[in-house]
């Protein structure tokens, strides 16, 4: 799988190689002084391609997923959200996300690829 950003890093000479199941950049010159000088100088860019979005749904979301978590995601004001361990039933960790109370549904940030875990 490929970062949506991955044909323009190609096209800027950006060395790239797998992170988290994407291919994205890992550094855009071989001098790593000039690449810190233009990023505390100039802008910089970090791709999230590795990152996905699950939404869930359902009047009854937020007291299904609370129930699966570390943290506590039933008191989430809309806007807002925090980091979790999602466990099963025996209290072992299955994977990490954060959880963002988006009002009629909850959006679950994770790595690209835990998504067919979770």
């Amino acid at each position: 799988m490929n970062s949506p950003l991955h044909m323009q890093l190609v096209e800027s000479g950006a060395e790239m190689a797998p992170y988290a199941g994407v291919e994205t950049a890992v550094r855009f010159t071989p001098d790593s002084v000039s690449e810190f000088r233009s990023l505390t100088q100039d802008c910089g860019m970090y791709d999230l391609g590795w990152r996905a979005k699950i939404a869930v749904t359902g009047d009854d979301r937020v007291r299904w997923l609370n129930g699966m978590v570390t943290n506590n995601i039933r008191d989430l004001a809309t806007g807002q959200g925090n980091y979790n361990f999602l466990l099963n039933a025996k209290g072992h960790i299955l994977g990490d996300m954060y959880v963002y109370n988006r009002g009629n549904s909850l959006w679950l940030d994770t790595e690209q690829s835990q998504v067919p875990k979770l």
